[in-house]
């Protein structure tokens, strides 16, 4: 594997969690106790969220699946041995943390109900002491609405887990139909042709994008040196167009721009920046924690955001922005110390729920 490659994505790991982070913060009002709060005239809010959450950071989830996809295929074969000892690898890796921190999820939302009915708070929705063995059974696949597991950002590895399950017929696929279909498998993309099962075209995509890169020999990849990674900077180009023009499937298509250009821009700093510097530094100290980040998140973010609303009660553009930022860089924050500190005092428990 290229070297430049693996700092490359080394080095993206930790910044497109905090996209990820970002990217759940969005939303101005909140439930509390039954009542809306945050409930005001927040224009420059929605615009920061509209520009961040909603439309920059959103080229993170693809970015993922797409790294996933290139290692998944890292020595470029797929048979039966190799096959098994995938899986093997992805149960330890994505199978025992998604079914994890999604009881973590159970537990603790069964704790926090149980508090807030104490002190008399009002709860929207059935309560985990009331679930039965079908909803409890349903929080590891799709609980509720948006087919989401309870611990609702574990789709990502919900969907990883099912595309790596069903890798053979993409090897297969990608192996005869190269180009043509990538080619098939973009336009479908685009249009958003989905189906009511898992996974959606989407994960698809994305992942048989980076298996391509690997199984076909691509080199785009290079820092903006060949045609395909100079095309990455229509992305700058073309994202201020969403503004003017909310079209779903046009978004859609400007994703694979974003992350043909994100590849390429830090592949270009890193091939630049040889000896590297304190930012690459503390990327690359920040890097093993970003799964922990991810997973931890929510609910805590969740929970940091409704205590900031209940002492603030937020009824201004300021706060809300303020709160945008700081309830995100808090729970990163949190998230990090306590990884820091299990590495240090339970490091076995932390290989197993961090999936190592």
């Amino acid at each position: 594997m290229d070297t430049v490659l693996s700092k490359t994505f080394s080095l993206l790991r930790f910044p497109l969690i905090v996209m990820v982070v970002f990217i759940h913060i969005y939303g101005s009002t909140i439930m509390v106790n039954g009542n809306i709060v945050g409930d005001c005239n927040a224009t420059i809010y929605h615009l920061i969220g509209r520009v961040f959450s909603q439309n920059l950071f959103a080229i993170a989830v693809p970015t993922f699946y797409f790294i996933a996809g290139y290692l998944f295929f890292l020595n470029q074969t797929l048979n039966k041995d190799r096959y098994f000892l995938q899986m093997k690898k992805r149960f330890k890796s994505l199978v025992i943390p998604y079914l994890f921190w999604n009881l973590w999820m159970i537990v603790f939302m069964l704790f926090y109900q149980y508090v807030g009915n104490k002190v008399g708070f009002i709860f929207a929705g059935k309560q985990i002491v009331d679930y039965s063995i079908i909803d409890f059974l349903r929080c590891f696949w799709n609980i509720g609405s948006g087919f989401y597991p309870i611990c609702f950002q574990l789709y990502f590895l919900r969907d990883l887990i099912l595309v790596s399950i069903l890798s053979p017929m993409f090897y297969w696929l990608i192996k005869k139909g190269k180009v043509v279909f990538m080619l098939l498998l973009t336009v479908m993309y685009v249009a958003d042709v989905n189906w009511h099962f898992f996974p959606g075209i989407s994960p698809i995509f994305f992942f048989c994008f980076g298996a391509s890169y690997r199984l076909l020999n691509w080199e785009w990849i290079d820092g903006f040196k060949s045609y395909i990674s100079k095309i990455g900077w229509l992305y700058v180009g073309l994202f201020p167009i969403l503004f003017f023009w909310d079209n779903y499937n046009y978004y859609l298509f400007i994703k694979i721009f974003g992350v043909i250009f994100i590849l390429n821009i830090v592949y270009y700093l890193v091939e630049h920046n040889s000896e590297g510097g304190k930012i690459e530094k503390a990327l690359l100290w920040l890097s093993p924690t970003s799964f922990f980040v991810y997973c931890f998140h929510e609910p805590i973010q969740g929970l940091i955001k409704k205590v900031f609303y209940m002492l603030l009660q937020p009824s201004s553009d300021a706060i809300l922005v303020l709160l945008y930022f700081l309830c995100p860089l808090l729970t990163i924050l949190l998230a990090i110390i306590i990884f820091k500190t299990m590495s240090r005092f339970c490091p076995k428990i932390l290989r197993v729920i961090n999936g190592r």
